[in-house]
């Protein structure tokens, strides 16, 4: 079913750049862009903020956490975003991140690109983050930027900005990549696109799921 699935996107995905509908296909396809997740933040930054407070204080925010994770998959969405936001000013450390992380793609569900940008960048430019994490946030606000109105005319800054990331011995490499080539197509520059797509694709250390999509992508970009 998942295979099946997965077809019938890039079928959709293949029709519409016949169509040249760059605007339609990342308006319907950019969440699939992007294979950085939560639950990657919160298993790493858990134990940041299990060494950075004692006992009574990672009880007490790891249960304010909890219950904030828990109204979010009751479908409470405000009243999660104001409790992380609150969490986040009173604790530290791995604790403040995981709420601010949080809070910002609930505000994405929300359809508040610009609140969760602006997290994303705060916790980019946050000196006292791990880099890992201070990557991820930037990944993170280039994806959610590339909804906006006019991404376009900031595609090129946002490229500049992931470049650093795209380096051989970065993690996230790919999935910074693959943002930019989703930047290359949203200004027209297809090649560009395709070249970035395409090296993700043939690249045997990127995740094979990722390197499907690539692959799917280039395929329907070089046959356009």
């Amino acid at each position: 079913m998942a295979e099946h699935s997965e077809e019938a996107l890039f079928r959709e995905i293949n029709d519409e750049l016949r169509q040249d509908s760059i605007a339609k296909i990342w308006k319907r396809y950019g969440a699939y862009i992007l294979g950085v997740t939560i639950a990657i933040i919160i298993g790493v930054a858990g134990y940041q903020g299990w060494k950075t407070y004692d006992t009574h204080h990672r009880e007490k925010y790891g249960e304010r956490l909890h219950a904030a994770f828990t109204l979010a998959a009751q479908g409470k969405i405000d009243a999660a975003v104001t409790d992380l936001n609150a969490l986040a000013k009173k604790a530290g450390g791995g604790y403040a991140m995981i709420a601010r992380f949080k809070e910002a793609a609930l505000l994405l569900e929300k359809k508040d690109a610009s609140g969760a940008i602006a997290i994303y960048d705060a916790l980019s430019a946050n000196a006292s983050l791990d880099p890992l994490y201070r990557d991820i946030a930037a990944i993170e606000s280039a994806q959610a930027s590339i909804s906006l109105p006019g991404a376009e005319a900031h595609a090129d800054a946002v490229i500049k900005r992931l470049q650093p990331i795209e380096a051989a011995d970065n993690p996230l490499r790919f999935s910074a990549q693959e943002v930019s080539a989703a930047y290359y197509l949203k200004k027209g520059d297809r090649k560009k696109a395709h070249d970035l797509f395409n090296a993700i694709a043939t690249d045997a250390s990127a995740p094979q799921s990722l390197r499907t999509r690539a692959g799917e992508l280039a395929a329907a970009l070089a046959a356009n």
